[in-house]
């Protein structure tokens, strides 16, 4: 019994430290960022034109979003992940708009492909006035997991 007391003992004191070890790290701000990448605005989305960042006016299928300081960080796949309203029909949606319908679940959530070389803010805006949608966004491939 002994053993196990003292197992469990060393199993909180170690924990208890981790627990200090990072709230020291989280209070840096630069290390913050690392951690948690900043997050985008879907109304505010940048881009880089000419090693300027803007925000996006259109955006394409591959081009990249980028954070304020102008690093990458995600890549629109030109889809859109899509919840419509029970009873809608995800076949005649998808051609309502034009979109090729790559994936649907049971309580209607969709994941469709717009034609290359579409504006996909265009195409979003289009899609989210539609009163069937509960909700739209932008597919994109994020890498969370770049070297420091």
């Amino acid at each position: 019994m002994k053993n196990i007391t003292v197992i469990v003992v060393s199993l909180l004191i170690s924990a208890m430290s981790m627990t200090v070890q990072a709230k020291a790290f989280l209070k840096d701000d630069s290390l913050l960022d690392k951690v948690a990448p900043e997050v985008y605005d879907m109304d505010t989305l940048l881009v880089k034109i000419n090693d300027r960042v803007v925000k996006a006016e259109t955006l394409s299928k591959g081009q990249p979003l980028v954070d304020s300081a102008g690093g990458v960080i995600a890549i629109p796949t030109g889809k859109f992940i899509i919840k419509l309203a029970e009873g809608v029909s995800a076949t005649e949606f998808s051609q309502q708009h034009n979109l090729r319908l790559d994936w649907r679940s049971d309580n209607n959530l969709l994941l469709l492909s717009a034609p290359d070389g579409s504006d996909l803010l265009k195409v979003l805006g289009s899609i989210k006035q539609n009163p069937q949608v509960l909700r739209a966004e932008l597919d994109l491939a994020q890498d969370f997991y770049q070297p420091w």
